[in-house]
């Protein structure tokens, strides 16, 4: 990397909370750059709006998807350090419905810490997930801990077809029997149709 556009990139975010004010603004390159300089991946912020958030906090709160799975892939990334009101990535991407992140990070080893782990109100991954699609995996992972995402993509994507409800997919996608008694049980909602998300969160 270079030294001088290192300077740059810090002074670009006024040389305070470097690395977590790249990520929110979505500037995966800037990230690299300011790792390769020496930035702690894990670093809480001291600035009092950024509310100790760290990079992949901030980054799974507003979507950042690239960011994510740049951070993600780093040595050292500690994918279950939590931010505001000790909340997890985890939390953060179920709870404003950035599906594609929920699945980053459920593909992670060290997930399981996450997976029902509740912030300082009482919140946990599950009962946040924003839509049956993320609860469903949410929900698979808990059962099944030491595997990745149980259902392939392939099949995931025939799950979010237009006009599916979520219990005639899940079936169809061959979930396990807790997933189809969460559903069942109304844990999620069985009556609303899935719709397409285009933007693939």
């Amino acid at each position: 990397y270079d030294v001088g556009e290192a300077a740059r990139v810090r002074e670009k975010y006024g040389n305070v909370d470097v690395l977590i004010k790249a990520a929110q603004a979505n500037e995966t390159n800037d990230c690299k750059i300011l790792i390769a300089d020496g930035e702690d991946i894990n670093t809480k912020a001291i600035t009092a709006s950024l509310n100790f958030m760290t990079p992949l906090t901030v980054a799974a709160e507003i979507g950042s998807v690239e960011v994510c799975r740049f951070l993600v892939s780093q040595p050292g990334c500690d994918i279950n350090m939590c931010g505001f009101s000790n909340r997890s990535p985890l939390l953060f991407s179920a709870w404003n419905g950035h599906q594609n992140i929920v699945e980053i990070l459920l593909a992670q080893p060290t997930i399981a810490a996450s997976l029902e782990k509740s912030d300082d109100d009482g919140n946990t991954p599950l009962a946040k997930a924003n839509s049956a699609e993320i609860k469903i995996l949410i929900q698979d992972k808990i059962n099944h801990p030491g595997n990745q995402l149980s259902m392939s993509r392939v099949a995931y994507q025939n799950f979010r077809q237009p006009g599916n409800l979520p219990i005639h997919s899940a079936i169809s996608a061959g979930c396990n029997i807790e997933v189809i008694k969460m559903l069942l049980n109304n844990e999620v909602n069985c009556d609303v149709a899935m719709e397409k998300n285009d933007n693939g969160d």
